[in-house]
C-alpha cells in the first residue's frame, strides 16, 4: 500500500496542512496523557470523544495532530 492510499495519506489530502496522524500510548488515565510512540517526549492531553472515555494505561491510540501540534484528538484505538 503507498502512502496515497493508507488512511494517513487520506487525511492529509483532505485536512489542512499541519495535520498529521500519529499511534501513542496511554500513560495516564487520569487526567488523560498519551505519549508519542515516535517521540518519548511528546506527552500530550489530548481530546477525546465519549465512546472512547474508558481508556486504559498501556492501550494505543490514534492521534490526529492539528494545527502543527498545538491540538490533538484521539480517533480511535489501535
Amino acid at each position: 500500500m503507498n502512502k496515497a492510499d493508507s488512511l494517513k495519506g487520506m487525511l492529509q489530502k483532505m485536512a489542512p496542512s499541519g495535520t498529521d496522524l500519529i499511534i501513542g500510548t496511554v500513560i495516564l488515565e487520569n487526567p488523560l496523557r498519551v505519549q508519542a510512540l515516535n517521540d518519548d517526549k511528546l506527552i500530550v492531553r489530548p481530546t477525546v470523544p465519549a465512546r472512547l472515555s474508558n481508556l486504559k494505561n498501556g492501550e494505543y491510540v490514534h492521534l490526529l495532530v492539528l494545527n502543527g501540534g498545538k491540538k490533538y484528538y484521539v480517533l480511535d484505538r489501535r
